[in-house]
């Protein structure tokens, strides 16, 4: 094959119950260019590598997959499958979602051809909760729109990692200082930020799982949140601070999440150290009354059913 235009990045970890549907969802695009595949497995304790080496052994010009001796941590698995990917273009995928849109990667490609300025190409997705297949939009009533990265962030919302599409620019920087954080997809953010404008494409591309074992759980719990506050200071730093008008205002919503937690977790006198910031939306601005008295309802019978 010749050095590919896309590359596909995917991490993976115990996958072995979506990782099929995964790989022939990326198999299954229809674009006129080459792509490669290039998985970084955790060391798996179940039959993920086995599955990604049966595909391996069918589609070996295709597919390259990384070393999985050690298990490196969501941080460092991330930064050296983006790091192994030869195309100019990246797409993210991880093991356990997988693109519905046999025709995702050409939509994603015509937009940065045609726009030398974008940096970040991301579309709707939809979320499968994976114990009840109940299914919800990421996005509902967004306009296909072109904004730079100081735009998205005064309008900030999560974009779905399995529908981010960019250049690579991955070699112009290190995650050395972001790897005891879970949030890879939001640093790079930051980092795509700063070589071009965002653009959205309202269609779904991507389907993102919701499960008992998947990364996104860990996220409710007070460790993560209180990394959050962390991770916010030190890209404050690294850019040096000119985006502080976002993460500083980004930390208050995170106070009631991290209230929420430690109700969850018993740690009722952290709870009440920290509600008091949860009374604000911003530094210097409480929120609504009815805010507030939701807020207090919540962290009561989110108490009575942990009693």
């Amino acid at each position: 094959m010749n050095k590919p235009l896309i590359s596909i990045a995917c991490i993976s970890y115990n996958h072995d119950r979506y990782i099929e549907q995964a790989i022939n969802s990326w198999l299954n695009q229809i674009v006129d260019c080459d792509f490669e595949i290039v998985i970084g497995d955790d060391k798996s304790t179940d039959n993920t590598l086995q599955i990604i080496q049966l595909f391996k052994d069918k589609y070996p010009e295709k597919i390259k997959v990384l070393d999985n001796s050690s298990n490196l941590g969501v941080m460092r698995n991330f930064a050296r499958t983006l790091n192994s990917c030869s195309g100019s273009y990246i797409a993210i995928c991880e093991g356990d979602d997988y693109w519905p849109d046999n025709q995702k990667l050409q939509l994603q490609l015509d937009v940065l051809r045609a726009n030398p300025n974008i940096a970040l190409c991301f579309t709707n997705a939809e979320i499968l909760y994976e114990d009840t297949k109940n299914t919800k939009l990421v996005f509902t009533n967004k306009i296909e729109q072109q904004f730079s990265f100081k735009e998205y962030l005064n309008n900030y919302s999560p974009i779905p990692t399995a529908s981010m599409f960019f250049k690579n620019v991955i070699s112009k920087h290190s995650f050395d200082h972001f790897y005891d954080f879970l949030s890879g997809d939001y640093v790079l953010r930051f980092i795509l930020g700063d070589h071009g404008d965002f653009y959205y494409l309202n269609k779904v591309t991507a389907v993102y799982r919701k499960h008992e074992q998947g990364v996104s759980k860990a996220y409710a719990n007070s460790k993560h949140i209180e990394n959050g506050f962390k991770l916010n200071s030190i890209l404050d730093k690294e850019y040096n601070h000119k985006y502080s008008f976002f993460l500083r205002r980004h930390n208050y919503p995170q106070y009631e999440k991290l209230v929420y937690a430690y109700i969850r977790e018993k740690s009722y006198f952290r709870a009440m150290r920290n509600f008091p910031n949860a009374l604000f939306a911003t530094k210097y601005k409480l929120r609504s009354i009815s805010e507030i008295i939701v807020l207090i309802k919540s962290c009561i019978k989110l108490s009575i059913t942990r009693s």
